[in-house]
């Protein structure tokens, strides 16, 4: 009677311990895809931050051979074609309007 109880109480054991041990292998499986993954976005966020690297390095150079182009020849009472702020774009508006009075401007 006795060992018949004790079986019966391992056998419980023996499931719990195998239940146990196919949660904990998935898990680690679980682990591994979860480090897969964040290695994954990390090497896309990189690439990311090095396509913006560049293009900030492109545009920086664009400025300064912009700004070290010599002006002399430039007429700075010619409209220009494009405008590179709001305020820019305000003063020629204004200064179109007041050409309309004054035709000697």
């Amino acid at each position: 009677m006795y060992l018949c109880a004790l079986n019966k109480a391992n056998a419980k054991k023996n499931k719990k311990i195998r239940k146990l041990s196919s949660t904990i292998f998935q898990f680690k499986n679980d682990k591994k895809d979860i480090k897969k993954l964040a290695k994954h976005k990390y090497n896309e966020l990189e690439d990311i931050i090095f396509v913006k690297d560049l293009k900030i390095i492109i545009l920086n150079d664009q400025i300064i051979s912009f700004i070290s182009i010599p002006r002399a020849g430039i007429d700075s009472t010619i409209e220009p074609s494009s405008f590179n702020d709001f305020y820019e774009t305000k003063f020629w508006a204004r200064r179109y309007e007041d050409t309309k009075n004054n035709l000697n401007i």
